[in-house]
């Protein structure tokens, strides 16, 4: 083929589901004319076998991309780069496309100009879980398919145009299928349009076995877990729009560590005379990481997952229950597959803190039990629970460290908090409060030499419900900002 062609359709060889001749014979089959559409097949062996099979169904300009080594989102990137149209289609080899897709998707292209489309995916449902897996899918694709929402980036069929595509770095093999997220939010950072067409179809078929799920748990929650530790902060992007499912490194979860769960039992309990109920509720609440460490934790996890299994065997045999299990599984899961992540990897610990950091600069391993990022007067900020931790990674040398209240807890009193550094009690008299800011003020003799000082702390909790609101949280302490002075004059808190 002399003339570059317009489409180049990225097409893996694996994970088939059975359909991949048939997938060919759709993109053979195409309103579109079939000599300006390359199809560049990827795999990460040179099966002999697959491509005698194959050979028959591709023309004589398609090509073969092998990539040994890397995850699908390598293979994906490596074909790409084969690729001579000026568009490229991304899709799987159990998408079937109907036949009028890329004809539809030119029309679009010339009449509209935006850089990318997602393709509307119609299911190929053979049972219960499969259906309940389409289900999922859709729910998503429904938010999704918004003008205004930015991830339009879903690999059962995606065109992008090659320029914007390489613009945005492509798929990034070191989050793995958690790319499509990032590669999405790449192309929204640079201005680059991505629509939805529904009249462009591909049918594609769903998850039938447990090991396909199984797979899937860790390839994302792996790609995300490894994002997110490396880009914290309040607009960090996600990948799952389950409802409840959280990753380890969000704001719902401990330190990477558990043995932050442990010190900071340990350290409260020298309260639990005057505060007992609230050290119930952190046993309730992080109990498994407390008693059994972070592999009882990650065994917890897989307990609740193996129960919901077994409700979806109960479902499938009676049907009661069933989307409802399936759904918590789905939930457990992805928790089960970040904290198995998290295990495995040896992630970097984040540089040492500076004189003066925000929020958003504190990254989640230095902080435990806290919850999300919300905003106040236009500012970033966090509340803690009644019992949090935070690590300030400084030197272990005096230190005056101010904190930003803004004005949000007027109510307390200084016998309201209770502070502890690495372990110790901090005496009342170098804790100073006041309604804007609270000052603390650290020893060197109470801070570890290797430069990671951890303060836990007890905060009588305010109760929003209790003035009427609908927020069931217990708030300790409001978190703009932090402010240390080392040796100096003490700066202004963030």
């Amino acid at each position: 083929m002399d003339a570059a062609p317009r489409f180049t359709v990225v097409l893996p060889v694996e994970d088939d589901r059975g359909l991949v001749e048939n997938a060919l014979r759709g993109w053979n089959a195409q309103t579109f004319p079939r000599d300006r559409v390359e199809i560049v097949l990827t795999t990460g062996a040179d099966d002999r076998a697959a491509r005698a099979r194959l050979a028959p169904l591709l023309a004589p300009h398609d090509r073969w991309c092998f990539t040994p080594s890397g995850n699908f989102s390598a293979r994906y990137h490596n074909a790409a780069l084969m690729g001579r149209a000026a568009h490229l289609v991304f899709t799987e080899s159990h998408c079937v496309p109907e036949p009028a897709l890329l004809a539809e998707v030119d029309k679009h292209l010339v009449a509209a100009r935006p850089a990318g489309v997602c393709c509307r995916s119609v299911g190929i449902v053979e049972n219960e879980m499969s259906r309940l897996d389409q289900t999922l899918h859709d729910e998503g694709i429904a938010v999704f398919s918004r003008v205004e929402d930015w991830r339009k980036v879903d690999i059962h069929a995606f065109v992008i145009a090659r320029d914007a595509y390489l613009a945005a770095g492509g798929f990034d093999a070191r989050w793995d299928r958690f790319s499509e997220r990032v590669l999405a939010l790449r192309l929204h950072e640079l201005g680059y349009q991505l629509d939805y067409l529904p009249t462009a179809v591909v049918r594609h078929k769903y998850r039938t076995t447990w090991r396909e799920l199984f797979e899937d748990f860790g390839a994302y929650t792996w790609g995300e877990v490894l994002y997110r530790w490396a880009h914290p902060g309040p607009d960090r992007v996600t990948f799952t729009y389950f409802e409840g499912a959280y990753y380890p490194g969000s704001e719902e979860t401990p330190f990477r560590y558990a043995p932050a769960a442990h010190e900071l039992a340990r350290e409260l309990a020298r309260a639990s005379k005057c505060v007992p109920d609230a050290c119930k509720r952190f046993e309730a609440k992080w109990g498994s990481f407390v008693r059994f460490g972070s592999r009882g934790a990650r065994w917890g996890r897989f307990a609740r997952l193996a129960a919901r299994v077994c409700g979806v065997w109960f479902g499938r045999a009676t049907g009661i229950g069933l989307e409802r299990h399936y759904r918590a599984l789905w939930k457990h899961g992805l928790w089960w597959g970040g904290l198995c992540a998290l295990a495995r990897e040896d992630l970097p610990e984040p540089p040492d803190h500076g004189d003066s950091l925000s929020v958003d600069s504190i990254h989640e391993t230095d902080l435990f039990n806290w919850h999300g990022y919300e905003s106040f007067a236009g500012n970033s900020m966090r509340w803690s629970d009644e019992l949090s931790a935070i690590r300030l990674r400084i030197p272990a040398r005096d230190a005056r460290v101010r904190w930003a209240l803004h004005g949000l807890r007027w109510d307390l009193a200084p016998p309201d908090v209770r502070f502890f550094v690495n372990g110790k009690p901090l005496p009342p008299d170098r804790v100073r409060l006041s309604r804007e800011v609270l000052e603390l003020e650290l020893r060197a003799a109470d801070l570890n030499p290797r430069g990671g000082q951890r303060l836990s702390f007890f905060v009588r909790p305010l109760c929003p419900w209790e003035q009427g609101a609908t927020d069931r949280r217990r708030l300790g302490l409001p978190l703009f900002g932090l402010s240390i002075e080392r040796a100096g004059a003490v700066r202004a808190a963030a």
